[in-house]
């Protein structure tokens, strides 16, 4: 499930900014910003850390699946956002070329 949440998250931020910029780059630097967040949020559910007691007690066997999302989330909302207010215009030059 986490992992699952984790690529559905990054294949919409890929996707979100490929359609905003048409640059792969940004593109792929979105998607993987979505998984180090998914991942990291899972990690620290299966580390125990604090306040992952109740997300464990509240969505029993979706404890991982919940948590990867919203991990994976938030850097997507940020890159959109990013995006929104910068405009969403073509990707800057660069350098060199």
């Amino acid at each position: 499930q986490g992992i699952l949440g984790v690529t559905l998250v990054a294949l919409a931020g890929y996707v979100g900014r490929w359609r905003r910029r048409r640059d792969p780059s940004w593109a792929l630097r979105a998607a993987l910003w979505c998984a180090v967040g998914g991942l990291a949020a899972y990690i620290y559910l299966a580390l125990g850390l604090p306040g992952m007691g109740w997300v464990r007690e509240g969505t029993g066997v979706w404890a991982a699946g919940v948590v990867t999302l919203g991990g994976a989330a938030i850097p997507l909302t940020a890159v959109l956002l990013t995006d929104a207010v910068r405009g969403a215009g073509p990707s800057p030059p660069t350098a060199g070329g």
